[in-house]
């Protein structure tokens, strides 16, 4: 029989604090990585918010802008401009929607094909579908070999033109 959450042990009791303890330990540590993520997305969402409100040109690079208020959104969307706004953000809505769900259809589809156990070449179109993930790493470890290539690498050659001597990146150094 279970005990009720009112009658805990000692044990059952100092358990919770630990654990709650250990949690703001973790907290603490992920705090200045939050800060920081936070200063550099927040940061120039914020600064784009308060421009929109402003004057501000790209050609002053932030020497003289004053508070405009609600003008430049009014301009937007009653001005000249106003009868192409509106229809585009509708445009802009529907494409990203209509893509959204195509792009997830289609991956469900491939996906319930490609685990079909019945058909003999699902084996093979997931290779070919492995390709376009596989081929840019690939590409960046030649090219890299080839950079730091003992004999031939563009950085050893480097270092011999500024007088220095090839290092063996490459090779094992035990």
């Amino acid at each position: 029989m279970a005990t009720p959450a009112t009658q805990l042990t000692p044990k059952a009791r100092k358990h919770p604090r630990r654990k709650r303890k250990t949690q703001g330990i973790a907290y603490v540590y992920l705090l200045p990585t939050l800060v920081t993520i936070g200063i550099l997305s927040l940061g120039p969402i914020l600064y784009t918010i308060y421009i929109s409100f402003t004057n501000y040109d790209s050609g002053s690079h932030f020497l003289n802008y004053s508070w405009v208020g609600l003008s430049n959104y009014t301009s937007i969307l009653f001005g000249q401009w106003g009868p192409y706004f509106l229809p585009t953000i509708a445009w802009t809505f529907i494409f990203a929607v209509s893509t959204t769900v195509f792009n997830y259809l289609l991956g469900l589809i491939m996906a319930v094909f490609l685990n079909n156990r019945h058909m003999k070449e699902s084996v093979f179109y997931r290779g070919i579908l492995i390709i376009p993930w596989a081929v840019p790493a690939l590409a960046s470890q030649l090219a890299w070999s080839a950079m730091l290539d003992f004999n031939h690498g563009n950085i050893n050659q480097l270092l011999h033109y500024v007088g220095l001597g090839p290092v063996p990146w490459l090779l094992n150094p035990f």
